[in-house]
């Protein structure tokens, strides 16, 4: 976690007040959301880029620490290459990992940022910056992360960036929307025909069983931010705590796929709870009894959607969660 005083010693922008500040930030929320034409002139103002970090930054950073600790051991020892990186959200989220990261970012005060940032709180970090993919050296399998950017690449220049940097494992840590889900599964089609496997939050390599619907698959994550921070998003009147994301993996060379994942929030029932949960090909619900000695009320209260299950199944519809 980092704090406002924090990102104060290495903003681009000396804020004249929090007023100035929380302005800001409400006008790239509206630019984000309601207005993206503008996002290149955004990424031009120091002003506006030390507001990023402010809120986008700081709240983002435990997301994809969480998002890559749900992929277990996903990154091993491979280059990692972060495109649109910003100011380096990954490699300051995965400070601690061994990892080489490149990074693709055009806007130079985006850099400029991430390198003041990294330079300051995570100085060991292997780390380079490139304005295009082109500039990318040949890599051998590395991993490709998109956050928060493959929503705003068009199709031909999400596939030039496969056939050109040639990944290992694609990640997508991405707004938990129903359109970009549904055109993750456009992509996953194609992917596959590239000899790429799904590997979460899919158990198998059969079609989705969402597609072709309105629904999409719920995934979220519980963040705890610096108390300096949670006070600036609450100002916003913005729940930065429990995000909706859009999490998917996919591997050249898959060891196996990942366990069933969980589909919605369990609910509770007289004799327990019943859980829906997706096993690649269909969304089942299944119950679990009071009765059973493994039974857990404040964990299973606490499941999230898109969290990966190991359970056993008793009989019909009847299941046993496996904890360790």
């Amino acid at each position: 976690m980092l704090s406002k005083d924090e990102i104060d010693k290495v903003s681009l922008y000396n804020f004249s007040s929090e007023g100035e500040l929380l302005s800001e930030i409400n006008h790239l929320i509206e630019v984000f959301n309601l207005d993206r034409d503008q996002i290149t002139d955004v990424y031009k103002s120091r002003k506006s880029v030390s507001a990023y970090l402010y809120y986008f930054y700081v709240t983002n950073l435990p997301r994809v620490k969480q998002a890559i600790e749900r992929l277990t051991d996903v990154l091993d020892d491979s280059p990692v290459i972060e495109f649109g990186a910003g100011p380096g959200t990954l490699p300051m989220a995965l400070k601690d990992h061994k990892n080489a990261f490149y990074l693709i970012e055009n806007s130079s005060l985006m850099q400029e940022s991430g390198r003041a940032v990294l330079k300051e709180y995570a100085p060991k970090v292997n780390f380079q910056y490139f304005k295009t993919s082109i500039d990318v050296p040949i890599l051998k399998d590395p991993v490709l992360c998109f956050t928060n950017s493959f929503n705003e690449l068009d199709s031909h220049d999400f596939w030039e960036l496969i056939d050109q940097l040639k990944p290992g494992k694609i990640i997508f840590i991405e707004p938990g929307t129903k359109e970009v889900f549904h055109r993750l599964l456009e992509v996953r089609g194609k992917l596959q025909s590239k000899e790429y496997k799904v590997t979460y939050p899919c158990s198998s390599q059969v079609a989705c069983p969402l597609e072709g619907t309105e629904d999409w698959c719920h995934q979220y994550l519980k963040l705890v931010h610096d108390p300096s921070i949670e006070r600036l998003t609450q100002k916003l009147k913005r729940n930065r705590r429990m995000v909706p994301l859009c999490l998917h993996l996919f591997e050249k060379e898959a060891s196996g796929a990942h366990q069933a994942i969980l589909f919605s929030r369990p609910e509770v029932r007289k004799y327990g709870f019943d859980l829906r949960i997706c096993e690649g090909n269909e969304i089942k619900k299944y119950r679990v009894l009071k009765k059973l000695e493994t039974y857990d009320k404040k964990r299973i209260s606490a499941l999230l959607p898109g969290e990966v299950l190991s359970f056993q199944l008793l009989k019909n519809d009847q299941i046993e969660i496996n904890w360790s």
